[in-house]
């Protein structure tokens, strides 16, 4: 009966180990950190709500770390006041465009070397018609070898805060070829 119930204590214990290691995204890691500065348009773009499509689940002993769409928009929000290239950035209200954003897959692959594959679809509209101007899914990665973090989640948030980065910097780069042309 003993041994029962110090195993059962231990196995107790374990799980709150795991469970209590996992590793939150970062907000503000999300946010791009090198991001390219552009002449302003003298435009003003609506981020709207960032839907998220589910992933897979994580479970007791492994936890699948992900963007949701808040800490997203607010990053998209932050890396285009950072580029210049509309004088308005907002999350509510009146503006010339509109981005909506979807983020549709967002998945670690591997243990030892970390890759994160980070796969969104934007769309730019007109605010006062609607009209289209502009949509593409862009795919970014990220990899961490053995030697930039040690193992866990905080691998895997590292690598999934460096694609989505990367992914934002995509995104600007191409609203400033399409609204500066």
């Amino acid at each position: 009966m003993k041994k029962t119930i110090a195993h059962l204590l231990n196995i107790t214990l374990f799980t709150f180990l795991i469970s209590s290691c996992a590793t939150e995204v970062t907000k503000t890691e999300v946010i791009p950190k090198d991001v390219k500065t552009y002449t302003s348009t003298g435009k003003s773009i609506l981020i709207s709500p960032v839907t998220v499509i589910p992933g897979p689940k994580g479970d007791i002993f492994v936890s699948i770390p992900t963007i949701d769409g808040d800490t997203y928009q607010k990053a998209i929000s932050a890396g285009l006041t950072k580029s210049n290239l509309f004088t308005r950035v907002e999350i509510s209200g009146t503006t010339d465009y509109t981005l909506t954003t979807e983020i549709l897959g967002q998945r670690t692959i591997g243990a030892y070397i970390s890759v994160e594959l980070f796969f969104v679809r934007y769309e730019l509209n007109e605010s006062g018609s609607g009209r289209t101007l502009w949509s593409e899914n862009i795919f970014t990665y990220a990899m961490l070898s053995p030697d930039d973090i040690y193992v866990g989640d905080e691998r895997r948030v590292a690598v999934l805060e460096s694609a989505s980065r990367e992914n934002i910097n995509i995104l600007i780069e191409k609203l400033a070829a399409l609204i500066s042309s």
